[in-house]
C-alpha cells in the first residue's frame, strides 16, 4: 500500500498587518501548506522577509495587500479553507459588516474547519453570540498579554504592548514617594489608583462608543444597538490579568 499523503491545509489570515508577520512565519513552518495573508492596506512583507534572511517570498505564501477581508472570503470556493484567523479585526467592523465576514468565513470553511478571532475581553460575549448565530460551534479562552504577544501578528503584539504600557504607568505611580503620589492624586481630584482606573474605564467606554457609532451611522438597527450595549458593558475587563479572549469557532462536520 502506498503511503498516505494528506492534502495541503489552506489557511488565511485576515487583517494581517503591515508586515504579514504571522502569515510569513506560518509559511516557513508549514512548507507543505498554503498560507494567505490578507490586509486592506499596502503591505511591506518584504522587509520582514529580509529580517528573516530571505530574498524571496516562500512559494506557499500568497500575499493579498489592498484587499478587504470580506471580499477575499466571498471570492473563495465554498468549503475550500481549513483555517481562518483574525486578530483584533472584528472590533473595527460595523455590526452588519461583521455578519458579512462571519457568514463569508462559514461558507469558505470546510466542514470541521475553524475560525479563530482574538479580541479584547469586552467583545467576548457579543462575538460568541454572533458566531453561534452563523452556525458555528463556539469555544472561548481568556488570554494574558504574554499569550497574545506570542500569537505573532502585528495587531496582537501592538495590543499586548498597549496593555503593558498602561500597567507600567500604574506601576510608576505606585512607586512615587508618598508626598508626590498624594499631590498627583490631589491635582486630579482622586485618592487612589483604583479611582484612576475607574475614570479611565469611563473615558475608554465613551471613546469606544464614539468609534462604534461612527461605524454604525445615525440610525443603528435594533440588533446593532443591542450589540453596542453588550460590548460597552465589559470595558472594565481591560484591567484584569487576562484582558483578552481567543474565540474558536468550529464548523460542524455534519
Amino acid at each position: 500500500m502506498g503511503k498516505f499523503v494528506r492534502k495541503p491545509f489552506r489557511v488565511a489570515g485576515l487583517g494581517e498587518g503591515l508586515r504579514m508577520k504571522k502569515a510569513v512565519d506560518l509559511s516557513l513552518r508549514h512548507a507543505r501548506d498554503e498560507i494567505t495573508g490578507v490586509d486592506i492596506d499596502k503591505t511591506e512583507y518584504s522587509k520582514y522577509l529580509k529580517k528573516k534572511g530571505l530574498k524571496e517570498k516562500p512559494r506557499n505564501l500568497d500575499v493579498r495587500g489592498r484587499t478587504d477581508a470580506i471580499s477575499y472570503l466571498k471570492a473563495q470556493r465554498p468549503e475550500s479553507l481549513d483555517h481562518v484567523y483574525a486578530h483584533f479585526l472584528l472590533q473595527h467592523l460595523s455590526f452588519a459588516k461583521r455578519q458579512e465576514l462571519l457568514q463569508g468565513a462559514f461558507n469558505a470553511l470546510r466542514k470541521g474547519g475553524r475560525f479563530l478571532t482574538v479580541e479584547e475581553m469586552h467583545y467576548s460575549g457579543q462575538l460568541q453570540a454572533e458566531l453561534k448565530s452563523q452556525g458555528f460551534e463556539v469555544f472561548a479562552k481568556r488570554l494574558t498579554p504574554e499569550q497574545v504577544f506570542e500569537l505573532g501578528t502585528d495587531n496582537a503584539q501592538m495590543n499586548a504592548r498597549a496593555y503593558w504600557d498602561r500597567q507600567q504607568l500604574l506601576d510608576q505611580i505606585g512607586q512615587m514617594p508618598r508626598r508626590q503620589k498624594e499631590a498627583f492624586f490631589r491635582e486630579r481630584g482622586l485618592r487612589t489608583v483604583e479611582d484612576l482606573k475607574k475614570i479611565d474605564v469611563v473615558e475608554v467606554r465613551e471613546f469606544i462608543k464614539a468609534r462604534i457609532m461612527e461605524r454604525e451611522g445615525e440610525n443603528p438597527s435594533p440588533e446593532a444597538r443591542k450589540a453596542i450595549d453588550n460590548i460597552l458593558a465589559g470595558v472594565s475587563e481591560r484591567y484584569s490579568e487576562r484582558p483578552f479572549v481567543a474565540i474558536i469557532a468550529k464548523k460542524s462536520r455534519k
